[in-house]
């Protein structure tokens, strides 16, 4: 909706303005609107990947001798299928998979068999925008995760040996914004086999990488260090920054010591919670804080975590394994359960599946979740709609462990330089899929971008309008501050994570002219401004 202002002495100086407040309002109501659903598909999903303005994709691993088919899904808000498309046959097995959302709103994917790290970027449409294939000549690498930054992606995982004596070390590899190998370091505990690193996971937080795993020598079982749980903090070039390791006493040859980390996630705070196995069938929940000591762990005696995710709150989400495994559990920051949630069908109130609930992600101010039984869902962040929160028993105990503290260690690393990379063919052809609702109710976050805060008034922003640079005075000091510009569309026209304080300068020069809405987050604090960009 447009509308002309004319001038009668200069025609040349007649201008056309975007009406303010329809737009902003257009704008503001895309941002607020979300929506609780439970569906299923017709296959399960492997991978469930959060992107921007409510939508995600779904990626589908489907094994068959001798071959394999990966088919990716993109969804809108309400979980309802724009696209899909699927991949050629993949004559071998692959091994590991994995995708990440970067700042276009494309999927980038990573597949892996026993010799090629095929990677391709995707947009919703199912065009290929580019791909690349490394291969290792020298050792033999499984990544299983990859994760983007600023400057492009990181792919962590390990070497791999398939003998009586485990020489593997954590293996961490930059890609650029296009997928070319831009470097590959190897980390271990010493440089000989007698003993194994390992990285299982990987954080991008405050311009930095937090990697966590486990670290054990080989003939543990006659004198040697047990298998202990690490982190290592790594600058974005992969050099080591801070590493520790987590034990319960001197003797360390029992319980909690053989544990190794699998997951890590972030809270509001910048505190972090961890989950652990150990070669028993265990698993431990740990709250470490942003100095990197443990607050507390709660370990179960019985199963493994299926999955984990920190809430909005403080609290943090763990999915345990068990005679039941389609229910979640809830604890606050002080490791105390709040809540224990079983999936139901929000129309006959009945469990909708015995699948695994296999994944949980914070998207759009609530969570996505996957199970083993081609569920999908997403809930509010106060876990409500599809998931009957008055179960309270039959989830199993965790129980507390204590006297335990940290230690430094050393790692080194060393590049790896064997490898080529080539370019290959995509070959993914669209095909039809479609979706069945179970139930679907429209929401309206409870910190949306329109909410009044307190501290409105103390945030600063000029100049407005601004066609170069925008300034703006941040009213709190906090760890890190994100910034997010929207367009009118809802979508993010730029995002950035600062940890500076006073006066931060936004490159805005870039963008088309027009009206935008400037959200900025400190912690627990929204902060909203309307902008205009271009004059």
């Amino acid at each position: 909706m447009y509308f002309y202002y004319f001038n009668k002495n200069n025609p040349m100086k007649t201008m056309r303005f975007i009406t303010f407040f329809s737009l902003f309002f257009t704008a503001m109501s895309c941002l607020a609107q979300s929506y609780s659903f439970i569906k299923t598909l017709d296959e399960d999903i492997s991978r469930i990947v959060p992107a921007q303005n409510g939508a995600f994709y779904s990626i589908t691993w489907t094994p068959d001798c001798p071959e394999d088919l990966i088919t990716i899904s993109y969804f809108n808000e309400k979980g309802e299928i724009q696209n899909t498309f699927q991949s050629p046959p993949y004559i071998g097995s692959l091994t590991s998979i994995d995708g990440v959302v970067n700042s276009n709103n494309h999927l980038v994917i990573y597949l892996r068999d026993d010799i090629n790290h095929m990677l391709y970027e995707f947009d919703g449409n199912g065009t290929y925008i580019w791909n690349n294939n490394i291969q290792f000549t020298n050792p033999i690498i499984k990544f299983t995760k990859i994760i983007t930054s600023p400057t492009g992606y990181y792919l962590l995982g390990n070497t791999y040996a398939a003998t009586g004596v485990d020489s593997s070390f954590a293996v961490l590899t930059k890609l650029s914004m296009i997928g070319k190998h831009q470097w590959t370091k190897k980390y271990g505990i010493t440089p000989t086999s007698t003993a194994s690193t390992h990285f299982n996971d990987i954080l991008y937080h405050n311009n930095s990488l937090i990697c966590v795993g486990r670290y054990y020598y080989a003939n543990q079982w006659v004198g040697q260090a047990p298998m202990r749980p690490t982190i290592s903090v790594l600058d974005t070039a992969g050099n080591m920054l801070q590493n520790y390791c987590y034990v319960v006493d001197s003797s360390a040859f029992f319980g909690f010591d053989y544990y190794t980390f699998m997951q890590i996630s972030k809270t509001p705070n910048n505190d972090f919670y961890l989950v652990g196995y150990n070669g028993g069938n265990e698993h431990a929940l740990f709250k470490i804080n942003s100095s990197y000591n443990i607050e507390w762990i709660r370990e179960r005696l019985s199963g493994k975590a299926n999955a984990m995710c920190a809430g909005y709150n403080e609290d943090v989400f763990i999915v345990p394994d068990g005679p039941s495994d389609n229910f979640v559990q809830q604890f606050n920051s002080a490791g105390q359960v709040i809540g224990n949630h079983i999936t139901k069908n929000p129309s006959s109130g009945f469990e909708l599946s015995y699948g695994k609930v296999m994944s949980i992600k914070q998207h759009d101010c609530g969570f996505l979740l996957i199970n083993s039984d081609a569920m999908y869902a997403h809930v509010p962040k106060d876990f409500t709609y599809c998931l009957d929160s008055s179960m309270t028993s039959g989830f199993g105990s965790y129980y507390p462990v204590n006297n335990f503290y940290r230690r430094n260690i050393s790692l080194f690393s060393a590049p790896l330089t064997n490898l080529n990379q080539s370019v290959i063919t995509s070959g993914y052809v669209g095909i039809s899929k479609t979706e069945v609702t179970h139930g679907i109710t429209p929401y309206t976050c409870a910190t949306t971008i329109g909410t009044t805060n307190p501290s409105q008034d103390n945030l600063k922003v000029y100049p407005n309008p601004s066609h170069s640079k925008l300034y703006i005075e941040l009213p709190q000091k906090y760890a890190q501050t994100q910034i997010d510009l929207y367009a009118t569309t809802g979508k993010i026209a730029l995002g950035q994570v600062t940890t500076e304080t006073g006066v931060f300068a936004l490159d805005v020069s870039t963008l088309s002219a027009g009206i935008y809405v400037l959200h900025i987050q400190q912690g627990k604090h929204f902060f909203t401004q309307k902008v205009q960009i271009g004059y």
